[in-house]
């Protein structure tokens, strides 16, 4: 009996002095930090652009990503207003109290606004174009020509399906 209890004291001891090491432990997970030379290229180019968009701190933005619950194209005309309400909702009417005042996310997004206004001008256009009939505009993907200016869809729009020109 006496050797179940050393066994067991043993074991609880262990597992207790090896936990301490968890209380003091702090992730530290920065790809640039622990894995660049500090002389290397990339921090140089980083340190350039954070001093150039005045972005002190580390930058993020946030990605939410829709999908149409049968499984279909969010470009039918119900589901294409439903994007488009959303969108605009967490672009510019979704407010938080913030110093007295209530803001939005345009009121903070800084850099980072222009990457939703391409899924906007996409989705306004292929509703008036291919919903509304109006306009002639030539939808490609996985960029698009809006009045001379080459817009980039791909790291903003997701599986999409072509007719062999690339047309949406």
């Amino acid at each position: 009996m006496s050797y179940d209890y050393r066994i067991f004291s043993f074991r609880l001891l262990s597992t207790a002095l090896l936990a301490t090491g968890a209380v003091n432990f702090h992730e530290h997970n920065n790809v640039r930090e622990d894995f660049s030379a500090d002389d290397s290229p990339s921090r140089y180019e980083y340190a350039v652009t954070e001093d150039f968009f005045r972005n002190f701190g580390s930058p993020f933005h946030v990605v939410v990503a829709m999908k149409a619950a049968d499984g279909g194209s969010l470009l039918r005309p119900k589901y294409l207003d439903k994007v488009i309400e959303t969108e605009d909702y967490l672009q510019s009417k979704l407010s938080v109290p913030f110093d007295g005042r209530q803001i939005t996310y345009s009121d903070f997004c800084e850099s980072y606004c222009e990457t939703s206004d391409v899924v906007s001008i996409f989705l306004n256009m292929y509703r008036e174009v291919h919903i509304r009939k109006k306009g002639n505009v030539k939808l490609t993907y996985p960029s698009m020509d809006v009045f001379g200016n080459r817009i980039y869809l791909a790291n903003n729009i997701f599986q999409v399906e072509l007719n062999n020109k690339l047309v949406v």
